[in-house]
């Protein structure tokens, strides 16, 4: 489990994830989590885009280093290619990791990329999701904003327009994350990728572990 946050204007987009993670065979997410941070979001910088994820992050990784390796240029070439990269990585990630760990059913990803769109000139964002045990990932497009999971809200809040709003938000997913009864790997620091037209900027902005 992760917290993935993602906002998207016109000329502007923001992503944030936090840093909590646990291996694949993990029987004890929470605990080894509060020790263990990675990644969970990603740029390609020649393409001036940003991935990020939920879920499975083994998984990620190779469908991110696959991407990079496509030599696609933007956007709009990358997210018509991912349909494929999915399928193919997916096969390969239960082969070669997950089945030799004893994880016959894939654990699940939800992966996000956002970049400069020139067939619309503008930004764009398309989420991708392939639940527990599914074999083929649907996606959808981030028309405004979205956030995973949603903590409860009865009604949505202001768009997280900015860090201070992301982290507001993150706050409340991590405590409703922490609440289920099953342990998982959530938390850590809570970082924040913004992405222009030109330009991609990431920086740490809370500690989830610490008091608002």
């Amino acid at each position: 489990m992760s917290v993935l946050n993602c906002f998207v204007a016109e000329d502007r987009a923001l992503v944030s994830v936090d840093t909590c993670m646990a291996p694949i065979s993990s029987s004890n997410a929470a605990d080894l989590a509060r020790r263990a941070h990675g990644s969970k979001l990603l740029a390609l910088p020649h393409a001036n885009v940003v991935l990020a994820a939920r879920g499975e992050m083994n998984f990620f990784n190779w469908l991110a280093s696959d991407l990079n390796r496509a030599v696609l240029d933007g956007y709009d070439a990358m997210a018509e290619r991912m349909p494929s990269l999915l399928e193919k990585n997916l096969e390969v990630f239960m082969a070669a990791v997950a089945k030799p760990q004893g994880v016959d059913a894939f654990p699940g990803a939800e992966i996000v990329m956002v970049g400069w769109s020139r067939a619309t000139n503008r930004m764009q964002a398309a989420v991708w999701k392939c639940d527990h045990g599914e074999k083929a990932s649907r996606v959808a497009r981030v028309a405004s904003w979205m956030a995973s999971p949603n903590p409860g809200y009865a009604e949505l809040p202001a768009p997280p327009d900015s860090a201070e709003r992301m982290t507001t938000i993150a706050r409340d997913q991590v405590e409703l994350l922490r609440s289920l009864p099953v342990a998982v790997a959530v938390g850590g620091r809570l970082l924040l990728a913004e992405v222009t037209r030109d330009s991609i900027s990431i920086k740490t902005v809370a500690d989830l572990e610490a008091a608002a």
